[in-house]
């Protein structure tokens, strides 16, 4: 069977939040381990959602799931998808270990035995965490190097698989800090630039149908006509384009971005007929021209002389995508999604 090529906003991440309900998990000092999972993975979905992913979590409250029904609802939420655009994350925090805790913190990624793309996936999330500082040592284990002979929820039908024990969560030192918002969304952000890494070197390409190509220059996100949009957003030259959903990627759509367009440029306001058309950006035709002098311009009010550019990225999304915003070399591809 021929797996269906499959664009950016189609990458899937299914994020299951340890225990819950009645199964508290780790517990000490009155900290349970099932809140901390939850936490950290609702930040961690808000995340990925921002660099274009589609995300679901097997719990949103508190609520007990069966293991069984957590593989379930994952290989439901994979159904139809490329299972090389296909990822699943466990969040743990770690308990003591025969009434042993370590003096310093400790991450650990735990992989599907024998699995080497597991491993590898592993391997690429410590190693994002390690880049963040998350931890004071980082570790890859497979699952029979643990507590439990086998985890359960990686049975799961996606070989891009990992459980995460994201933090020691009897050591006395750490009680504030791994409670705190701001370390929580410092580790969920460190997770989830780990599954980009490894998503832009496995995933299937984008197809190209239906894609304009244009020239990319590089903007400020904060400071974004619709508000801020994180530094992550495109903005396209026709202010009705604004709110609209794009997906934009590199030229031989390896690497892909969902993302807003978050602001109406560059160059042009009203370039209705590239931006909905088939006609090339009316400053790539006229380049290295005044287009304000320009007769019948499409609102196109310059301070300077155009370069080209018929998109803007933030720079988020320009990193991304792999390139620097020099509209005389770096063209894009992009589409309504």
């Amino acid at each position: 069977m021929i797996e269906p090529v499959i664009t950016a906003g189609n990458l899937k991440v299914f994020i299951d939040p340890g225990h819950g309900g009645s199964d508290s998990g780790a517990v000490f000092e009155g900290i349970q381990e099932k809140n901390l999972n939850l936490q950290v993975a609702q930040k961690l979905a808000n995340a990925l959602s921002q660099k274009g992913f589609q995300t679901k979590l097997s719990r949103e409250n508190d609520s007990y799931i069966s293991i069984d029904d957590r593989v379930r609802m994952a290989n439901a939420f994979f159904e139809g998808t490329a299972p090389s655009n296909t990822f699943f994350i466990s969040i743990h925090f770690n308990s003591n270990q025969a009434n042993y805790c370590p003096i310093t913190s400790q991450s650990i990624a735990f992989y599907k035995l024998s699995n080497q793309t597991s491993q590898d996936f592993s391997t690429t999330i410590t190693n994002a965490m390690a880049s963040s500082q998350i931890a004071s040592n980082y570790a890859t284990r497979s699952e029979n190097q643990s507590q439990s002979s086998s985890f359960g929820v990686l049975y799961v039908n996606t070989d891009n698989k990992t459980l995460i024990e994201v933090e020691f969560l009897c050591n006395p030192s750490l009680k504030t800090q791994i409670q705190g918002p701001e370390w929580q969304e410092k580790a969920a952000n460190a997770i989830s630039e780990g599954i980009l890494a490894f998503a832009q070197q496995k995933t299937t390409p984008a197809s190209s149908s239906g894609f304009k190509t244009a020239y990319a220059t590089v903007f400020d996100g904060s400071k974004n006509t619709a508000g801020n949009c994180n530094n992550s957003c495109v903005a396209l030259p026709d202010s009705t384009a604004l709110n609209r959903t794009v997906e934009v990627c590199n030229l031989d759509g390896s690497k892909c971005r969902k993302t807003t367009v978050g602001d109406t440029g560059p160059w042009c306001t009203q370039n209705n007929a590239y931006v909905f058309g088939n006609e090339r950006p009316f400053a790539e035709i006229n380049k290295n021209k005044n287009l304000n002098a320009i007769a019948n311009n499409p609102s196109c009010p310059l301070r300077g002389l155009s370069n080209g550019a018929g998109i803007d990225l933030t720079q988020n999304i320009a990193s991304a995508l792999g390139i620097t915003g020099d509209p005389d070399t770096d063209r894009v591809k992009w589409k309504f999604a």
